[in-house]
């Protein structure tokens, strides 16, 4: 038990770093508060597209929830608003994590074409039945 709590614990550290190694926009950033804030929305980010990973299903639940309001209400990303004010030269930073890789992956060799609302769609029918199955399950 001990074991595959480390191995989850390291896989979701490990898919953090590379998230920022990807996210040329962390380059970008000119201030420690804008770093720092870009570090935490990668942990969120990988957190709440890889709920099975550190299973926290009411915390999920909570995270997923404060990430639908931000792009229903606010039309983008909470976190990336925050760390565009801390940023010296006022420059928009484009978050750069594994979903949006994807999404541009996708876009640029693919017909496929989806905006946001499918992504949060998807999001929401994926987490909220992984997180019943969990707290069910406990």
């Amino acid at each position: 038990m001990l074991n595959e709590l480390i191995i989850r614990v390291f896989i979701f550290i490990f898919l953090v770093i590379l998230e920022i190694i990807l996210d040329a926009s962390y380059d970008t950033i000119d201030t420690i508060s804008g770093k720092i804030l870009n570090i935490l929305h990668h942990i969120f980010a990988v957190f709440l597209f890889f709920p099975f990973i550190i299973k926290i299903p009411r915390l999920h639940l909570f995270v997923m929830f404060l990430t639908i309001i931000s792009w229903t209400f606010l039309k983008g990303c909470a976190f990336t608003m925050i760390t565009d004010k801390c940023n010296i030269s006022l420059q928009k930073n484009k978050f750069q994590n594994f979903r949006y890789h994807i999404r541009k992956w996708v876009m640029n060799n693919t017909k496929l074409r989806y905006g946001i609302m499918i992504e949060l769609f998807v999001l929401v029918v994926l987490g909220l039945s992984y997180n019943i199955y969990l707290i069910q399950n406990e």
